[in-house]
């Protein structure tokens, strides 16, 4: 980050997911084995900010539990009653009395953000000197989300649901993500001015943007490199290809350290596993997290490495076996 200044990463993960047909969570959901929530607080955390306010309603004691021997502190404010994106961040208050600088506001619903967004939004924000930037992507079917209506001058000049949005509006492919930075002072102050005036009845974040506008403060944007960054999860289906994607990220980055991976389409690999150089992986092969493999070991086909596991460099694992405890 370019500028000494605080920053404090805002997590929304209150909602339950009505569209996943769960008793759970929606962010206690599984993606590569790990509960949705985790990517989007190791993105966080990897981005530089070091200090994380989770916002938790339903389910909110097994989402706590779930993370009570999490690898960084968690600070935890309840959202006993959702009733909206903005209501959400204003719980947070009494929390962060008194903070001044920079709030990431980010969905835990989103488990494919990166941690170089983040790093680059927060970044583009402090350049810009915004009051608040959004992360937003390029889509070729932008129907349900929010529209990017610019100013002249090139900053976001408002968000438009699709809702209320013109014919011309609809047209505009470029979408908000529902990921943000704020200075954290002005947000609170916007905060204030916004009603559930609107369909849902609920406080919208969204809804902020107009407030800065309205004050002559300046509104900024950071697209995402790839747009399934942006793609949140409210169903099982979305769940799955959200896992697709991830699986994807990590075979690519272990055969860029130079582990062969004959079929990647064929292979599950858990995001906490760690492989030595020269390891061949062969077809039908799950390696759960956390896992090390060592260097110049063959596994599989048909193996499973259970969680927890340690293999020594050299292993031979090939054929119908199943490792660990």
């Amino acid at each position: 980050m370019t500028e000494n200044r605080p920053a404090v990463a805002v997590v929304l993960a209150a909602g339950q997911g009505v569209r996943m047909r769960s008793k759970r969570a929606k962010v206690l959901h599984e993606v590569c084995g790990l509960p949705m929530l985790a990517f989007v607080l190791d993105a966080v955390r990897d981005a530089g900010v070091g200090d994380t306010v989770v916002v938790i309603g339903y389910g909110a004691g097994e989402v706590r539990a779930r993370f009570a021997d999490w690898d960084h502190p968690l600070r935890w404010v309840e959202q006993t009653e959702q009733k909206g994106t903005g209501h959400a961040v204003m719980v947070t208050e009494p929390e962060l009395a008194g903070f001044d600088g920079d709030m990431v506001v980010v969905c835990g619903d989103n488990p494919l953000l990166s941690a170089d967004t983040v790093a680059q939004v927060i970044e583009r924000h402090r350049a810009e000197k915004a009051s608040c930037t959004v992360v937003t992507a390029e889509v070729a079917d932008p129907t349900g989300y929010g529209r990017i209506a610019r100013a002249p001058d090139g900053s976001v000049e408002r968000i438009v649901e699709q809702r209320d949005a013109s014919e011309d509006e609809k047209k505009i492919r470029e979408i908000n993500s529902g990921n943000y930075v704020f200075d954290a002072r002005e947000l609170f102050e916007g905060l204030k001015e916004i009603t559930p005036d609107n369909d849902q009845r609920e406080y919208l974040l969204t809804d902020v943007v107009a407030v800065l506008r309205r004050r002559g403060r300046r509104v900024m944007s950071q697209a995402a490199p790839d747009a399934s960054e942006v793609l949140g999860i409210n169903s099982r289906e979305q769940l799955a290809q959200a896992g697709k994607i991830l699986q994807q990220r990590i075979q690519k980055r272990l055969m860029e350290a130079g582990i062969t991976i004959v079929d990647p389409q064929t292979t599950f690999i858990g995001p906490r596993v760690e492989i030595g150089t020269d390891t061949v992986v062969l077809p039908f092969t799950a390696i759960m997290g956390p896992s090390r493999v060592g260097s110049e070991c063959r596994i599989g086909p048909f193996a499973y490495v259970r969680a927890g596991s340690t293999i020594a460099d050299g292993t031979d694992l090939s054929g119908f076996k199943e490792i660990g405890r």
